[in-house]
């Protein structure tokens, strides 16, 4: 199927208090066992709570709707971005509102550096926010639990941090 006529699913994020966090087009790769696999070309354009610009490389991301235990996303760049491979937020669990991922993001971060090191990133962030925003202990919990799955997945570089196999899988697919 041509790119362009692949389902357009429109990425929606928020903060905790309902203000933007990111939002950008994706196109749908495939959505198997649970995954969605997404689509993000270089130079596709994003709005933030920085402002707006674009994607630097391309990407495929993937991201768990509706799954407690899997509440992160990941991003592969094709191109390394300021040295990072493959980047995660860790959310609460997305969910697909009709062509609409929803998500919150919890600031807490997993990135993926050159040479295969994960690295949590933005703790002092997540706690500036888990008092700023009152975040629920439940929140709280779930966002280190996720941050720990996400961690050691990448540690591992398994699925969905096995970069090289869903750059190809993308590959084949589009």
């Amino acid at each position: 199927m041509p790119f362009e006529d692949r389902p357009r699913i429109r990425s929606a994020s928020t903060k905790y208090d309902g203000s933007i966090h990111y939002e950008f087009d994706t196109r749908l790769i495939d959505h198997v066992d649970g995954c969605l696999r997404l689509w993000i070309p270089a130079g596709t354009p994003h709005r933030s709570y920085r402002g707006e610009g674009a994607f630097e490389a391309d990407c495929v991301m993937l991201i768990f709707p509706g799954d407690e235990e899997r509440a992160f996303n990941v991003v592969h760049y094709a191109d390394a971005v300021r040295g990072i491979v493959a980047a995660s937020d860790i959310l609460t669990a997305a969910h697909l509102d009709g062509s609409t991922l929803r998500w919150i993001d919890l600031d807490l971060d997993v990135e993926v550096h050159e040479d295969g090191t994960p690295e949590l990133v933005d703790e002092d962030e997540f706690e500036e926010h888990q008092l700023r925003y009152r975040y629920p202990s439940e929140v709280i919990e779930g966002a280190q639990r996720s941050a720990a799955l996400a961690f050691d997945l990448a540690t591992a570089a398994s699925f969905p941090f096995d970069r090289e196999h869903q750059l190809g899988i993308a590959g084949k697919r589009l």
